[in-house]
């Protein structure tokens, strides 16, 4: 390899030893010495020469085959630079028949580089003798040798075009299409591009049979092929299917432009197959006009499968190489080739991509000493460490970009598709260009696929993994090239993660999942994200792309699922199990209040200042169900119970929505695998409360009874008298007061047996609210007289509510002036505790005690306050009240046509829920309208319809009773109508 140069010894010993042994030096010196004895014996034209601290070995140009092939190459070169065309098909034709066939790999990286640039300089020179003889008329001689460089290197287009022109002009035209057909389907397959444009020319031309040939050599001698005169020009070709990426390219030029000699595109920093070469490339080709000096390419293989990285000192052979130095100019050593290349670049203007770089230290060496020239690097690190380097971070294609990107690859043939249905594929593809090449070469190439046959193919991780691969082209192999650069600990985590039911994660989550340190795993995910493995949607947080989620699923499947898998999974959700009982436990009432069993993590997050419980709650939520669905995948059953109950006020708080009816079943078919009683129990409560908000009256009521009667079993009166309380609330919600207070007062007389005062407290409040509705106001305040007296240290939140409930019935004895004034506490002390439900209820408070009191102006701005309060959180019953309250504002500021149509949405979406009393509002709102407007008939069918729909017993159905029974039903004055005379509103606001 280094015949005739000089040698250090160092140099030798870095080649033979990656950690040397201590008698490296004896070793050494008896191997020269070996050697030496070998060639005297020879005829002594083969010597080994010592000087020093360096070795040379002198052969003879002609005794040594790289030496006469290099020869050879070089003197016909310079034969084609003198215009003797014939002799230098000669000294190429004597370099060709010295090769013998592929180089095989020697096992070590100065030999690769070197068997790599023979076997570099060995494609170059059949290209050229190729050429000449296409020039010289003979391409009949040209086709076998272009055949097995075609097959030996399908990807290289130089060679495939010179092989259909020597077929073209040997009179084989079809098979020098059928040349260009096998190379289109292999750039398609393992490249998801098309052919560059002189190859699709070329393929044009000899379809229309135009191909201009010469078959005779001309009589004047070819012109000279500029070989090294001309500055180098060996960027890459863009892909054709380039989409995009028009803002990346907008900051790269400015960048450029800024005059910086460095721009260090680190992602082109990015994820791998994100594009960040095809992106440095375009914009290489962009500006290649403003550095005529040169321009390289040099692929580092900082994250190739299967090679090893280039160290610096290859990486600067290469590129001297190519700037023109011959093999014996190039120096031995790093630091010299470094000092080279520095020399060659001062002064120029030369463009350098330097693509897939490891890390900063494998760029630093091959940078160009001075101002001028413009250097690009594409890396999946951020290199954070190169000094002077302007950085860009690429991220995965926007929905458009990929759709347009799928469409072109897929051709125009199969582009023909439903819009919603490639960006589902595009979605699917993670919207990574190099996944969405594949996918759609591998559609194009399928004419009896549908898309929806490739949807179904995507959806699922392991025929994901499978259609994402294409001959040496792999998403999942090139996401996973990141692995083998992570230290023993991130590799580690990052297999862990694919373990990790949440999709957005924290350092305490993982921390507990990997069994280490919060600060370990905060540092391992800052390390992850520099080396663009995960993402970083927002400070803290993190991200795993779907298919580098693929990628870790199967590094972890093949390194030590079975041992650290289970135990990762176990860790992970007793996390959350801790977290869900240091954040619910504050709102959770008795039962729900309990202790679980698991193992207690002893570092938690704290919640940032000025975030609620409830805030924090959500932007935990989704992870919480992943971590119940991972423990019911996992069979711990107990943890699925235990953590779905102490959920169980975050649930509440959104109205059981979502998927929170299928969490609590799994939480009750848990308790009962793993035998547990008292789980069962809890998770039947939880399944009770979650029916009865969504409105599904009988199963809440049958519910309700099986966990009142597993907690009579258990012998629990105090859960008992909390099921009581709920089934009540349960009954008068679905129009039955007098079942609601037989539950209340049967959960009464247990929670005193329990000597539980805050269920004697609860009990007593929704008696309050039965007698209320029923009309009993005495009762319903000696109610929350008891309930006061009960628990004279309320809860910020029953606090509210009870006196939601003394305003509500104060109001309805006529006091609207006592009324108005806790309702206003009320929303102030709700507004600073962040109790949206109680803002809406002391909303709708004010808004009915302001229209009383003759002040439609402000009830109609309660009511509209109430309803955003209602849509924003979901709240139904808030939204059909608030309606309402609106519409009898608008009816009382004489806005008659709006009223009605207010009210008429009252009514449908009262309807719409199945709260049939909030509907007959609505049909009394309608009444009250149609006398105003003098259409008796109408009012009177609205007040019926009102009756109808108000339940059994309510104190509700007395006004419109009270109109259908009068002779004129203008004649007499409900609760609804008492504020419309003008001395009742006089005498209300003197009280």
């Amino acid at each position: 390899m280094h015949a005739n140069e000089r040698v250090s010894r160092h140099k030798i010993v870095s080649i033979l030893w990656t950690a040397p042994p201590r008698s490296w030096q004896q070793q050494l010196h008896n191997a020269a010495s070996a050697l030496r004895a070998f060639v005297r014996t020879g005829d002594g034209e083969v010597q080994l020469h010592s000087d020093g601290s360096y070795l040379r070995l002198q052969v003879p140009s002609d005794r040594l085959d790289t030496l006469e092939f290099q020869a050879a190459i070089a003197a016909g070169r310079s034969r084609l630079a003198e215009g003797r065309a014939a002799e230098a098909r000669e000294e190429y034709g004597r370099a060709v028949g010295l090769w013998r066939g592929p180089i095989p790999d020697p096992g070590y990286p100065e030999g690769a580089e070197f068997a790599a640039r023979l076997e570099g300089m060995f494609v170059d020179l059949v290209e050229e003798l190729a050429q000449l003889k296409l020039d010289a008329g003979e391409p009949a001689e040209a086709v076998p040798l272009l055949a097995s460089q075609v097959a030996a290197h399908p990807l290289r287009e130089s060679l495939r075009m010179l092989y259909m022109r020597a077929l073209w002009q040997s009179g084989r035209p079809a098979e020098a299409l059928t040349v260009f057909e096998r190379g289109r389907q292999i750039l398609a397959d393992e490249l998801g591009v098309d052919p560059n444009a002189d190859l699709r020319n070329l393929h044009a031309a000899i379809l229309r049979g135009t191909y201009d040939k010469t078959a005779e050599p001309s009589d004047e001698p070819p012109a000279p092929h500029p070989v090294a005169a001309r500055a180098p020009r060996l960027l890459p070709h863009t892909p054709h299917e380039f989409t995009g990426r028009t803002e990346e390219l907008r900051l790269l030029q400015k960048a450029a432009s800024n005059g910086t000699s460095t721009l260090a595109i680190s992602a082109i920093d990015g994820m791998g197959g994100v594009g960040k070469t095809a992106l440095a490339i375009r914009f290489a080709h962009e500006i290649s006009d403003d550095f005529p000096d040169g321009q390289f390419f040099v692929d580092l293989r900082g994250f190739t499968n299967g090679k090893e990285p280039l160290t610096p000192e290859q990486a600067l052979g290469v590129l001297l190489r190519d700037a023109g130095l011959s093999v014996e100019s190039v120096e031995s050593d790093g630091a010299g080739r470094a000092a080279q290349w520095r020399s060659l670049m001062a002064g120029k203007q030369a463009l350098v991509v330097l693509d897939n770089a490891v890390d900063a230290a494998q760029v630093r060496p091959l940078l160009p000493g001075t101002g001028g020239s413009l250097v690009v690097i594409t890396s999946r690190r951020r290199l954070v460490s190169l000094e002077g380097a302007v950085p860009l971070s690429v991220d995965t294609l926007p929905l458009d970009d990929g759709i347009a990107l799928f469409r072109q690859v897929c051709g125009e043939d199969r582009s023909r598709l439903d819009d919603e249905a490639v960006a589902e594929v595009v979605r699917l593809c993670g919207q990574l260009p190099l996944a969405i090449r594949i996918a759609a070469a591998r559609f194009r190439h399928r004419p009896t696929w549908s898309i929806d046959d490739l949807v179904r193919q995507l959806r699922h991780q392991h025929t994901r993994t499978r259609l994402l691969a294409s001959g040496d082209r792999s998403v999942v192999v090139a996401l996973s090239l990141s692995y083998r650069h992570l230290t023993t600990t991130q590799q580690r985590i990052f297999r862990l993660l694919s373990q990790h039911p949440a999709t957005e994660f924290d350092g305490y989550s993982v921390a507990a999942l990997a069994g280490i340190s919060v600060p370990e795993a905060e540092a391992s995910l800052e390390a992850l994200f520099d080396d663009n493995v995960v993402l970083q949607p927002r400070a803290g947080r993190y991200q795993l792309h779907d298919l580098i989620r693929d990628a870790a699923q199967q590094l972890h499947e093949q390194y030590g699922a079975s041992t650290d898998g289970r135990r990762a999974a176990e860790r992970v959700v007793d996390y959350y199990l801790s977290l869900a009982r240091a954040w619910c436990g504050p709102l959770a009432i008795r039962p729900f209040a309990f202790e679980a069993e698991q193992e207690v993590r002893e570092t938690l997050p704290e919640r940032p200042p000025g975030v609620t419980v409830r805030e924090a709650l959500e932007g935990e939520r989704v992870n919480f169900v992943a971590a119940i669905r991972l423990a019911l995948r996992e069979g711990m059953h107990r943890r699925v119970w235990q953590l779905t109950c102490s959920l169980q006020p975050l649930l509440a708080l959104r109205n059981f929505e979502g998927d929170s009816l299928e969490v609590i079943r799994s939480a009750v078919t848990s308790a009962r695998i793993a035998g547990d009683r008292d789980g069962e129990c809890l998770a039947l409560y939880a399944l009770a409360l979650a029916t009865r908000e969504r409105r599904e009256s009988g199963l809440a009521a049958t519910v309700f009874t099986q966990a009142i009667e597993a907690a009579a079993e258990l012998g629990n009166a105090g859960w008992q008298a909390y099921q009581y309380a709920d089934l009540g609330s349960a009954q008068l919600n679905s129009g039955q007061p007098q079942q609601a207070r037989s539950s209340f007062q049967a959960g009464l007389h247990l929670a005193a047996e329990a000597g539980d005062p805050f269920a004697v407290h609860l009990l007593n409040n929704n008696l309050s609210v039965v007698s209320r509705e029923l009309g009993a106001y005495d009762d319903a305040m000696r109610h929350l007289d008891a309930a006061e007296a009960a628990l004279p240290e309320l809860p910020v939140e029953a606090m509210l509510w009870m006196n939601v409930n003394r305003a509500m019935v104060l109001s309805q004895q006529g006091s609207d002036r006592a009324a108005y004034e806790r309702f206003a506490w009320v929303l102030e002390q709700a507004t600073a505790a962040r109790s949206y439900r109680r803002i809406g209820i002391a909303l709708l408070g004010l808004s009915s005690v302001s229209r009383a009191m003759w002040q439609a102006e402000p009830a109609l701005e309660f009511g509209r306050g109430a309803l955003e309060i209602a849509q924003q959180f979901r709240l139904r019953e808030i939204e059909c009240v608030a309606l309402t309250c609106i519409g009898e504002a608008l009816l009382e500021l004489d806005r008659p046509a709006e009223s009605v149509e207010v009210f008429n949405r009252a009514s449908s979406r009262a309807d719409e829920y199945g709260f049939t009393r909030y509907t007959a509002r609505a049909q009394e709102g309608l009444a009250h309208e149609r006398a105003r407007a003098g259409d008796l008939d109408a009012a009177r069918q609205h007040w019926q319809r009102a009756v109808e729909r108000c339940p059994d017993g309510f104190v509700d159905a007395a006004g419109p009773k009270r109109h259908l029974e009068a002779a004129d039903v203008r004649a007499v004055e409900c609760d609804r109508c008492r504020h419309a005379s003008r001395e009742a509103t006089d005498r209300h606001l003197g009280e």
